[in-house]
């Protein structure tokens, strides 16, 4: 588990250097997205990096809300496995609903001259944060419609996978109850 760890917060460092951040930037960054703990370098979080720094971020924090153990053993062959976890897959169905009602409600309520891929970079990055408990952010969601800021408010009860670095309830859970 340590060295899924350790390499995603390698190459989470080695692709946020390569895309621009300085390496202190990059490391500090890389350390607290694998470790789903949201801590930056500066007061506007990733608001102020390009999009490519955040759609980068959105990956790692999808992989840093994955099971570790199952991350290993689709590194030593058998993605397989990460496939074929009902919670991985449910996890990721939650991350793909829950953008497309926030993109599509942000898109429908704005102005419709406004691009689209700046809107689906803020619902995608938001909803992949609060699920992960990043807690990152690259757009002030306490502008968002009430009925946004409620489901984003849940959202932070579901955690992401047992077995990774999240915070909150665990989906696992969260399909035991139900």
């Amino acid at each position: 588990l340590w060295a899924v760890y350790a390499g995603l917060t390698l190459v989470s460092f080695l692709g946020y250097w390569a895309a621009g951040m300085s390496a202190f930037d990059a490391i500090c960054h890389a350390f607290s997205t694998v470790a789903t703990g949201g801590f930056g370098t500066r007061a506007d979080s990733l608001a102020s990096h390009g999009p490519l720094l955040q759609w980068m971020t959105v990956v790692f924090m999808v992989f840093a809300g994955l099971n570790y153990m199952l991350l290993y053993r689709a590194m030593m062959g058998r993605p397989g496995d990460l496939l074929r976890s009902t919670e991985a897959r449910v996890w990721l169905l939650i991350l793909l609903i829950a953008s497309a009602v926030c993109f599509s409600v942000l898109y429908q309520g704005g102005d419709s001259s406004q691009a689209v891929e700046p809107i689906l970079r803020g619902a995608v990055f938001s909803v992949v944060s609060i699920c992960s408990t990043t807690g990152f952010s690259n757009v002030d969601f306490g502008a968002w419609p009430a009925s946004l800021q409620v489901a984003i408010l849940l959202l932070m009860l579901s955690g992401a996978c047992a077995g990774s670095t999240s915070g909150a309830a665990k989906v696992s859970r969260h399909l035991i109850w139900a």
